[in-house]
């Protein structure tokens, strides 16, 4: 989608295990476990070439358990960008070390960080995307307001059992591509399944 079809300026909030990079077993908390999920490294870069900020936006409540400190995130989140590149700018980290036992305004579900960086760059939630692949992504974008798109590779649907998602795929391109159908101008509907996604142009 060309940049000049971004008539306002848009976010797309991205999570990080399982979404970004392969979620593996257990936490990830090692810098050699940071892998790239097939075609993301292209689909980031098409989003920040068309013109759009991205975040990231993690849960990383091992840190809040104990299991691993806050030094060995922030190294995973290094290592991802050198492995997106330098075509895919991130605006900002947003991080929560917050545990269900642990409070934190900022964990995901919460929106706070979303309406924060809204705030800070001068966007609206509603003009925003969230993907995911758990269910606090998706209530994260309800809360505030915001589209999301879940990733799910299982052809039984969602991992997260009955919570609905407009836009349910199977990997980040697909996701880029629902999102160039959506705020582009060509486009009348779009009609999104597990698995794949069908565009229905005027």
């Amino acid at each position: 989608m060309a940049v000049e079809l971004l008539r306002r300026r848009r976010g797309i909030f991205l999570d990080r295990d399982g979404t970004l990079c392969e979620n593996g077993a257990g936490y990830v908390g090692a810098v050699d476990k940071i892998v790239l999920r097939k075609g993301v490294r292209q689909a980031v870069a098409a989003m920040a070439g068309a013109g759009y900020m991205l975040f990231l936006v993690t849960n990383q409540s091992a840190v809040g358990r104990g299991f691993f400190p806050l030094g060995v995130a922030m190294a995973c989140n290094r290592r991802l960008f050198e492995l997106l590149g330098e075509e895919s700018e991130f605006a900002a980290v947003c991080l929560s070390v917050g545990t269900p036992q642990l409070a934190d305004p900022y964990r995901k579900p919460s929106p706070k960080f979303l309406w924060e960086m809204c705030a800070k760059y001068a966007m609206e939630p509603a003009d925003c995307w969230v993907i995911g692949n758990s269910a606090c992504d998706l209530e994260m974008a309800k809360n505030a307001v915001a589209k999301a798109i879940m990733i799910c590779d299982c052809p039984k649907g969602p991992a997260f059992g009955n919570k609905p998602c407009q836009w349910t795929v199977p990997d980040l391109e697909s996701a880029w591509a629902v999102i160039s159908a959506v705020d582009g101008e060509d486009v009348a509907r779009i009609n999104c399944r597990s698995g794949g996604f069908a565009v229905a142009s005027r």
